[in-house]
């Protein structure tokens, strides 16, 4: 007799263990074993197997998320300490985003127009603090096999910034939503970001704001009476800059929605949204509608490439109008005591004098070097 706890189970009738090959049902029949697994055994377990499967699925789904989040983590202390150590050797690593798809780069290149990156560069070394340098790395995210970077290294960056584009923010085209994605990426990294036109709509697309043609059309060539708002007069961005001010423009398209906790701090009355400062994780990023990077020369440069699409949209009668407003342009930018052509465009310092019309960019290079602001510098 098999002691209690060990041996052979009884059958289901007590009477002893189920005959070789087969279950006693009390009765003297055999039911078969296989049968008795498949109709006892196999939804059970089934049920089991899947919730396990579930469980497992969602503690690993858990578990990847927790690595990513991890790794994110770890890049952005990283790069901040990065950052901290090159700022205490006076170095400053700038990201220069060039917006252009290489069909517009070709045009700039045919007619001697530097690209809108090198554009950026020369502001900002224009700009940057006493004493520090600037070390810049210039991608093309428009250029075939471009793959947007990774956050471990876009976290290296002690800012990044973003140029032009004649390209629509709201545009499905992979070269519109790579810029998109890599600005969601610098947000997620604590990188500061500075953009003009294209920038500050492509931020706001890239957290959820909106961007929209502007129903009053095109805003070209000199950008009137942008003021601040009561927040801007506030604003390290505008530190030393005028209440009212003017600047070069040109754009169609407009930001309708700024990000959740943005701040508006410019605006006129083709667009209520000139500038805007946008705070994420321990720093923000600003942006400006119109160009602080353009001068004269380039302006009227570019005006001379899109002759067609100036007189189609009304600005000029014809050809040789535009011909006129080029040649000016340009002899201003080389003689900027011409009175009467200052006098013949409404051109002030606000747009010749390049302390006062790039003053957001220096302000922004003092930001995020921990550089102090001062209005009289």
């Amino acid at each position: 007799m098999a002691t209690k706890g060990k041996g052979a189970p009884p059958g289901p009738s007590g009477k002893g263990p189920p005959a070789a090959g087969g279950k006693n049902d009390g009765k003297g029949k055999q039911r078969s074993t296989l049968f008795f697994l498949v109709t006892h055994s196999f939804p059970k377990a089934t049920y089991v197997r899947t919730h396990t499967h579930k469980y497992r699925k969602r503690e690993r789904e858990w578990i990847e998320s927790m690595n990513r989040a991890i790794v994110s983590k770890v890049s952005q202390t990283i790069g901040r300490e990065t950052r901290r150590c090159r700022r205490s050797a006076s170095t400053l690593k700038i990201l220069v985003v060039d917006g252009y798809q290489q069909k517009s780069r070709d045009e700039f290149e045919k007619v001697g127009l530097p690209f809108a990156a090198d554009l950026y560069k020369k502001m900002l070394e224009n700009q940057a603090p006493a004493g520090w340098a600037l070390d810049f790395h210039t991608i093309y995210p428009c250029a075939a096999g471009f793959d947007v970077p990774e956050g471990d290294f876009l976290s290296n960056f002690d800012g990044a910034c973003f140029t032009g584009s004649s390209m629509s923010a709201y545009s499905e085209e992979e070269d519109c939503t790579r810029q998109v994605e890599i600005m969601r990426r610098l947000f997620q990294n604590d990188v500061s970001c500075f953009g003009s036109c294209w920038g500050i709509q492509i931020a706001a697309v890239a957290l959820d704001g909106k961007v929209e043609l502007n129903p009053k059309g095109r805003e070209v060539g000199v950008g009137r009476k942008i003021m601040l708002t009561a927040e801007g007069q506030k604003h390290p961005m505008f530190d030393g800059k005028k209440t009212v001010f003017e600047a070069f423009m040109s754009h169609s398209d407009e930001v309708t929605r700024v990000p959740t906790g943005a701040t508006i701090t410019a605006g006129n009355d083709h667009s209520s949204v000139q500038a805007m400062s946008v705070p994420h994780g321990s720093t923000e990023s600003w942006f400006v509608q119109y160009h602080p990077e353009y001068d004269l020369r380039y302006f009227a440069g570019l005006i001379a490439t899109r002759k067609e699409r100036m007189t189609s949209m009304g600005f000029f009668k014809n050809a040789a109008d535009i011909d006129t407003y080029v040649a000016e342009l340009y002899s201003l930018h080389d003689d900027q005591d011409l009175k009467h052509i200052r006098w013949k465009y409404g051109i002030d310092e606000d747009m010749l004098d390049d302390d006062i019309k790039q003053r957001e960019v220096r302000n922004w290079l003092r930001f995020i070097s921990k550089t102090p602001t001062s209005a009289s510098s």
